[in-house]
């Protein structure tokens, strides 16, 4: 394991990195390196690593440390650090090898997009064609979904989040490694992809993910069925 600086307290987070603060040939445009962040008042320290772009400001990946390894960060989590860094800790933009960071011309291979599940870029695809050729359906669904009941509609997205992080959680393992550590950072990585993505995506996310889970036709009998089921009486 790599000498490390001794925690830096900054506004809730402190940042470690290698006490090697030569940048590499060619260095310049990224700084990269772990950081811990505290994302919640008075919540747990959380150890990340990330790739913060100094043409345009802003943090372009992020990583964060779990049982399971390394997962991929959800979008509020990402602005959630940057504005952290921009704000609280610009000095470590400023003075990223001092501060323990290196500095890099590419981004790290942990961070390429190549790099990504192909499982999940596969999902990504899928969504997005369905709502290219499901275009009008899904809008009359969702109409339908946001004239019923919000019972009916949260049963609706939560059976379709379920479904997704099961279905691409086993995916993603497979188009893992044999490694049983790269495994369950794959089913990690796909489940945080779907509470980020989908759970907190709109109707027309659900509905578009529950056409690429089955079929047109199977999400169209699903809505109708919810909709026409009468409503659970109280207890009395």
């Amino acid at each position: 394991m790599a000498d490390q600086h001794p925690a830096l307290t900054l506004a809730g987070q402190h940042v470690t990195g290698s006490h090697n603060t030569t940048p590499a040939a060619g260095a310049g445009r990224y700084i990269v390196g772990d950081w811990s962040h505290i994302f919640a008042d008075d919540g747990p320290a959380t150890d990340v690593r990330i790739v913060f772009d100094t043409n345009s400001r802003r943090l372009v990946a992020m990583q964060i440390h779990t049982h399971r390894g390394y997962v991929d960060a959800g979008r509020a989590q990402l602005a959630d650090v940057q504005d952290s860094l921009l704000t609280a800790n610009a000095h470590v933009i400023e003075s990223p090898v001092v501060e323990g960071f290196h500095l890099a011309a590419e981004m790290p291979d942990w961070s390429a997009s190549e790099r990504r599940n192909a499982a999940i870029v596969q999902f990504e695809r899928e969504i997005a064609f369905s709502k290219v050729q499901h275009g009008q359906l899904i809008e009359t669904l969702v109409f339908e979904l946001e004239a019923g009941s919000d019972e009916a509609t949260d049963e609706f997205r939560w059976d379709v989040v379920d479904s997704a992080k099961s279905n691409l959680g086993t995916a993603a393992a497979n188009a893992s490694t044999d490694d049983a550590a790269d495994q369950e950072a794959a089913i990690a990585n796909a489940e945080a992809w779907v509470a980020d993505r989908i759970a907190n995506g709109s109707l027309a996310d659900i509905v578009a993910t529950s056409i690429a889970l089955g079929s047109a036709d199977e999400t169209q009998a699903t809505v109708f069925d919810l909709l026409a089921a009468p409503a659970p009486t109280a207890a009395p």
